[in-house]
């Protein structure tokens, strides 16, 4: 069976290790079941490379990269994450995962593709089944050149950490998620990825072609933005009240809509404790066309930069935008499954972490333990919102991550301001750490 796209030999690639299926076959009964969802979501039919060898690797008489060349020309790839999986000495690993990311580094999609929501997807879908070590999540972060994300199949109790299985209860489960509704969640994600691939020009490689002055063509078109109209609309207004208002006033009611802006803001609060006014995929969505400009070009001019075990690729959130973890607008998939998102929400009178009595749990501590610095804030913030509560602490939060200078929005690894080139605050927390608290 070849693929739904022209020129592919498959749709789908499973990669696993033989020792997550040797014992209770979990990655066969998932594959069978991820078939049964594609079937249920896809008019074609969709092809899916599985290799129930019991061993790992090929035979010794075959040529390994023959073997798999036209295996792995495929749509999608889903390596089935675990602890054993991350080991660069197994053939998953090496002849598998390092080498569909190269193959499909330099093919006619590319890596990476523009989903229909505007957002940006890897072709390689990770399925993780159990929670990792910090070192296994930054490996696999560097092979893939950005943060480790995919959809869970984690059963998690007090002491156990094992896949999530048909039978289990939901109840009892601390992530709280069901198996069936984890594979759908997979067979869409696949869905939305071929898709984007068989739509024309929604992949990463056209997006790699343009120029910068492509970029700035678009950029500089005349058309007004949200925030400009509402810049003058509230300056007309003020210029107004000036006349028949005092200063005392002015000032009464500047206050007024600064706490309703808050008000309005405290999407901006996630779940974990992080002021999603920060992220790179907020500021893209949110700033006026001449402040993305300038972060664009600044990163240009800079150059290809070495991600370190706390700070990540300055481009790991290209092409991703948000509008806040509690928002009701656009949320990116990694935000949506979020394991404190969805324990939040299945909690009566628990918005964010911070309204929890078990914090902190391990869900908090494990996406800590990644190292990378911005979440090193989590439970400093979540301490912060409990004792200011969430509208001071947007406010504060709002000021803290402004350039001092000028005044522009700043994201979590900014170095320096990117319109006026003040140096990064003092009051954010520092670049130069190489290990963060573990817990």
């Amino acid at each position: 069976m070849s693929s739904v796209v022209e020129g592919y030999n498959y749709d789908i690639f499973i990669s696993y290790c033989q020792k997550d299926n040797k014992h209770d076959g979990w990655v066969s009964e998932f594959v069978e079941s991820l078939k049964g969802e594609l079937e249920s979501n896809f008019k074609e039919d969709i092809s899916v490379y599985f290799d129930i060898n019991p061993h790992d690797g090929l035979l010794e008489t075959h040529d390994v990269d023959e073997s798999l060349k036209d295996k792995l020309k495929c749509m999608v790839f889903i390596p089935i994450i675990s602890r054993t999986y991350c080991d660069p000495k197994t053939f998953a690993w090496e002849h598998e995962f390092k080498a569909f990311i190269e193959l499909v580094s330099n093919d006619r999609f590319g890596l990476k593709v523009k989903l229909p929501n505007g957002n940006v997807a890897s072709r390689v879908l990770p399925v993780s089944i159990y929670d990792l070590d910090p070192d296994d999540i930054n490996l696999c972060a560097s092979v893939l050149g950005s943060v480790l994300r995919g959809i869970d199949f984690i059963y998690a109790e007090q002491g156990v950490n094992r896949p999530l299985k048909p039978e289990d209860d939901d109840k009892s489960n601390l992530n709280k998620t069901k198996y069936r509704d984890q594979v759908n969640k997979v067979a869409l994600a696949i869905k939305d990825i071929i898709r984007s691939i068989k739509a024309p020009n929604t992949s990463d490689k056209a997006i790699n072609k343009d120029t910068q002055a492509d970029i700035e063509e678009r950029l500089d078109k005349n058309a007004i933005t949200r925030r400009k109209f509402v810049k003058g609309v509230a300056g007309a207004t003020v210029c107004c009240a000036c006349f028949s208002l005092d200063c005392l006033a002015a000032s009464e009611e500047e206050e007024k809509d600064r706490i309703e802006d808050c008000k309005g803001n405290e999407h901006l609060a996630a779940v974990c404790g992080t002021y999603c006014g920060a992220c790179p995929a907020y500021i893209a969505k949110h700033s006026e066309d001449e402040q993305i400009k300038m972060r664009l070009q600044k990163r240009l001019s800079s150059g290809p930069v070495k991600a370190l075990k706390t700070i990540p690729d300055p481009s790991w959130m290209d092409g991703i935008l948000c509008d806040g973890c509690l928002s009701s607008g656009q949320i990116p998939f990694h935000c949506q499954s979020c394991a404190m998102k969805v324990c939040a929400a299945n909690k009566q009178n628990v918005t964010r972490c911070s309204d929890c009595k078990e914090l902190p749990c391990y869900r908090i501590t494990n996406m800590i333990n990644t190292g990378l610095l911005h979440r090193a804030e989590y439970l400093p913030n979540l301490e912060k919102i409990r004792e200011m509560g969430v509208q001071e602490w947007v406010k504060y939060e709002e000021e803290r991550w402004r350039c001092p200078q000028c005044g522009l929005p700043m994201s979590w690894y900014d170095t320096e301001c990117a319109g006026c080139g003040e140096p990064r605050s003092e009051q954010l927390f520092p670049l130069t750490k190489n290990k963060i608290q573990s817990f």
